[in-house]
């Protein structure tokens, strides 16, 4: 016993070659029962399969005679799909017998003898359903069979011209129908009844149209009529006129009889079956008791064997695991020849060489993770910068939206929570940043209020042009809500978008973890690439909105061209009549503008503002002065009232003009003028109505120069109005 003694593998060979002869014995008996067990099961299955085939069967029955039986098919060939499928399931039933006959399992549940009766009883089954649809064919239906041959004859004896015949003829018919329909004797009973009395009506009626032709010809229809319908009743007392009756009957016994002896046999089976499925289930745990038992005897034995010493080596490994490097001395200290002992040498030997890799290891770990971690920071950055470059470029035909796709992509690229986006207008002379865009958890936000010129840190980073970065932020600075509340972020960063000339705008950003050098960095490098992309967006729409410009004036002086040519035929229609008044009106012109002319540096040299006004107190024309005074433009004051620009007093003097009778009236006034900023001015004036072709009109002059001398140009001016006119 050395070899057991000096070699594990020796100890385990044995112990194994054991329990496998153990299992083999075990296993044998289980499969030698499982082998019977699985032979009963198939002749279960089979008797199974019988009773399936013979369902059908009786289901074929059923449908032929609900249906098929009926069917043209079958009454012209004697074959219908149901007598096809019969006879197809009962060949397959009678092989099914013959595979169970021949099996060595019947003799052992000594079934013979009921098998040999079962099979009588389907063949007899069989017969029995031939035999039924053999008289279903002579029986016929409608037009074909008997049916069909009784049928010609009640048509010939419905076809009477006697009313009282024809009662009769209809009589015969429905008592005929009535037994074919409740299938009771008593029906051809009155049949024969009838027809008797329809015999002697037709011999004792004395009818004119009774001939002795007509009575033998009806008679015999008569007889022969009577004559098939007991052919028909003799087949179906021959079917049967209940379930329980004639054909009908044998097969309603004879599948009574069946199912029975069927289900029997599958019982008879199935306790074999259960029975012997017992004694496997009793050898199989037995077998697996033996097993376990000399399984862990076998244990026991090796356990200190085999398991104590690697137990200790597993001691020794997690200790070598936990930073424990003096072990040398445990591992010496096994000097077994046997496998365990080389493997603790080996242990050793090769704990000594994992030292010194671990240590070459962890020094070149350190190396790769810093070189790593550069690596994917310069990684994303880069990613970054092209991501954005291509938004930058999908948008570069609006501001607005470049913005906020801006906003929404650095959000989520940068795990922010929240973020905006102000572009600085272009309005120099009062420059403020407008907010273009925010973002926050998926959603589109609004902030309504520009930020001024060294407002707020966002003003600041504009004012300084350099990026703010705050890692401790107050709690009142800004709220981030979420799914958990609200909270104040962990950092804010600011970065202004600057060009080497300008700053175009500012980038704020908002999150709960505070932001890394490197992400501070790409911020600040895609702030100036987009910078650039800002100030290219507001060039092209610039250019967009010069060349929309462009092209309505070019549409407008197109417009202008056509009305002009069409003026100019216009004019060279009226071209000689013009030419016969035009020395006349050149010389009347020519006067009236030098009036005209003398009468405006008149008036401008006396007073510096000049109002003029229609009948219902509307301003029509105003002097530059004026506009100057007011900051309204002439056309802001076209048609507006002259309440709007004066105070209240000057309404009861333009009421009392109005009422006046004279054609001139003249009033001077000091009143307070009102200027577009809501500024009241206090002023001298002359306000003047004057009559022109018929036409009322108010002049009012203030601030002059001299009032003495502007009453006197005024009312010698006003003497040449005829003239004027």
């Amino acid at each position: 016993m050395d070899f057991l003694r000096n070699s594990i593998k020796n100890k385990l060979r044995a112990s194994f070659f054991g329990l496998i002869v153990l299992a083999a014995l075990g296993g044998g008996i289980s499969i030698f029962y499982l082998n019977k067990i699985l032979a009963y099961q198939e002749t279960k299955d089979a008797f199974g399969e019988i009773v399936y085939l013979f369902s059908e069967a009786l289901e074929n029955e059923s449908t032929f005679l609900i249906h098929e039986r009926k069917e043209e098919e079958f009454l012209k060939t004697k074959v219908s799909p149901s007598i096809q499928e019969h006879q197809r399931g009962f060949d397959h039933i009678r092989k099914t017998l013959d595979k169970i006959r021949d099996s060595k399992l019947i003799g052992e549940l000594k079934l013979q003898s009921e098998l040999l009766v079962l099979r009588s009883q389907l063949l007899a089954h069989e017969s029995y359903f031939r035999d039924l649809a053999e008289a279903y064919h002579i029986k016929g239906f409608k037009d074909y069979g008997l049916e069909g041959e009784m049928r010609s004859y009640v048509h010939q004896l419905q076809d009477r011209q006697n009313p009282k015949e024809k009662v009769f003829a209809f009589s015969l018919r429905r008592h005929e129908k009535d037994f074919m329909l409740r299938k009771d004797l008593k029906y051809p009973e009155r049949i024969a009844s009838t027809s008797s009395e329809f015999i002697d009506y037709v011999n004792t009626s004395g009818e004119e149209h009774h001939t002795e032709e007509y009575k033998v010809r009806t008679i015999r229809e008569i007889e022969e009529y009577v004559a098939q319908f007991n052919k028909i009743v003799e087949i179906e007392k021959e079917i049967g006129l209940s379930k329980n009756d004639g054909i009908l009957g044998k097969l309603t016994e004879s599948t009574s009889a069946i199912q029975p002896k069927i289900a029997l046999m599958e019982s008879k089976i199935t306790k074999s079956v259960h029975r012997l499925s017992q004694i496997a289930r009793v050898v199989f745990v037995s077998s697996i008791a033996v097993l376990l038992i000399v399984g862990f005897l076998f244990s026991a034995l090796f356990s200190s064997k085999i398991s104590k010493p690697i137990i200790e080596l597993e001691g020794v490994t997690k200790e070598v695991l936990n930073g424990n490097d003096d072990v040398e001395d445990k591992l010496e200290a096994y000097t077994s020849k046997d496998e365990i002992g080389s493997l603790y040498r080996n242990f050793s030997s090769m704990l000594a060489k994992i030292k010194e890799n671990l240590r070459l290891v962890s020094s070149k770990n350190e190396e790769l993770e810093e070189k790593s971690v550069e690596e994917h920071k310069h990684s994303w950055a880069t990613q970054g910068l092209a991501r954005f470059a291509d938004v930058i470029k999908n948008n570069n035909q609006d501001l607005e939206k470049l913005s906020y796709e801006v906003v929404n992509q650095l959000v989520k690229y940068t795990s922010s929570n929240q973020g905006s986006m102000y572009i600085i207008s272009e309005n120099e002379k009062n420059p403020e940043m407008i907010p273009m865009a925010a973002y926050a958890y998926n959603r589109k936000k609004k902030i309504k209020n520009p930020v001024l010129y060294g407002e707020g840190l966002v003003g600041a980073s504009w004012q300084e042009r350099d990026t703010i970065f705050l890692s401790d932020v107050p709690k009142n600075y800004i709220t981030i809500t979420s799914g958990l509340g609200e909270a104040t972020p962990t950092s804010v960063l600011i970065v202004p978008l600057k060009t080497e000339e300008a700053v175009m705008g500012i980038i704020e950003l908002a999150a709960f973890h505070v932001y890394e050098e490197h992400e501070v960095k790409f911020v600040e490098t895609l702030s100036e690439r987009l910078a650039s992309g800002i100030q290219s967006v507001r060039l092209q729409e610039r250019t967009s909105r010069l060349l929309g410009e462009a092209q309505q004036m070019a549409e407008e002086l197109k417009a202008d061209e056509e009305e002009l040519r069409q003026n100019m035929e216009e004019m060279q229609a009226t071209q000689e009549e013009v030419s016969r008044s035009h020395q006349e009106s050149t010389q009347k012109l020519e006067e009236t503008s030098n009036l005209l002319t003398i009468y405006s540096d008149l008036v401008q040299s006396v007073f510096k503002g000049i109002i003029l006004a229609d009948c219902n107190w509307n301003i029509i024309r105003i002097n530059e002065y004026t506009e100057h005074l007011l900051q309204f433009s002439e056309s802001d004051l076209n048609r507006i009232s002259l309440n709007k620009v004066f105070e209240k007093e000057i309404t009861d003097i333009l009421t009392t003009m109005n009422g006046s009778s004279h054609g001139e009236f003249s009033k001077e006034i000091a009143v307070n003028v009102i200027a577009s900023s809501g500024k009241r001015i206090a002023v001298r004036s002359i306000i003047r109505k004057m009559k022109v072709d018929e036409n009322q009109y108010i002049a009012i002059l203030f601030n002059k120069y001299d009032l003495t001398e502007a009453k006197k140009l005024v009312k010698n001016l006003m003497k040449k109005n005829q003239f004027l006119s």
